[in-house]
């Protein structure tokens, strides 16, 4: 989100031309700092108050028509009133400055919610369960120049003060094939 609003900061500048020259609106542009400061700031507080998560996977990479399944733990205690709101899409990230559109073309999303704590026994750690049925019909993970594809889980909880938010790049590719049964090779 930060980075978002760094990139976004110079456009709400406006300029107007006169004679002169050009002349800059002042406003626009201490705002643009205060939002920039306030992201910050906020970012600072989530990783302090919620330390680094970490994403489990029960089987690396993920496959087409699989299962993305683990968990992720939270290295500190965390009672979400409305549990955790997790969200896993495949997009396609805009690619470069003549991609006009400027936003991630989702092309698949589901999402879910988890109230169970598989740590709950733990007294600072949370450990949230993922399972999401992967459509079999979509690209897998892909980071070339001219295609790339970006599998993200992404998990959220309100929260009083700061909310907590993760967000995981998630690896999925077409299974090898199998090897076959010993009896399908006698027949």
């Amino acid at each position: 989100m930060l980075a978002v609003t760094a990139l976004l900061c110079p456009l709400m500048v406006e300029t107007i031309h006169e004679e002169a020259g050009q002349v800059w609106k002042a406003a626009p542009l201490p705002v643009c700092v205060m939002i920039l400061l306030a992201l910050a700031i906020s970012d600072t507080v989530r990783r302090i108050k919620f330390g680094p998560s970490v994403f489990h996977m029960l089987h690396t990479p993920a496959r087409p028509g699989g299962m993305l399944a683990g968990a992720v733990e939270i290295p500190a205690k965390i009672r979400a009133a409305d549990g955790f709101k997790l969200t896993c899409k495949c997009v396609r990230p805009p690619r470069t400055a003549a991609y006009t559109r400027g936003v991630e073309e989702v092309l698949w999303q589901s999402e879910q919610y988890a109230t169970r704590d598989v740590l709950e026994n733990e007294a600072r750690r949370t450990g949230v369960p993922i399972r999401f049925k992967i459509p079999a019909n979509l690209p897998i993970s892909a980071s070339w120049a001219s295609a790339t594809v970006l599998w993200l889980l992404e998990l959220q909880a309100s929260l009083p003060g700061v909310n907590y938010t993760a967000q995981f790049k998630v690896p999925v590719f077409r299974a090898e094939p199998e090897s076959p049964s010993p009896e399908l090779l006698a027949i």
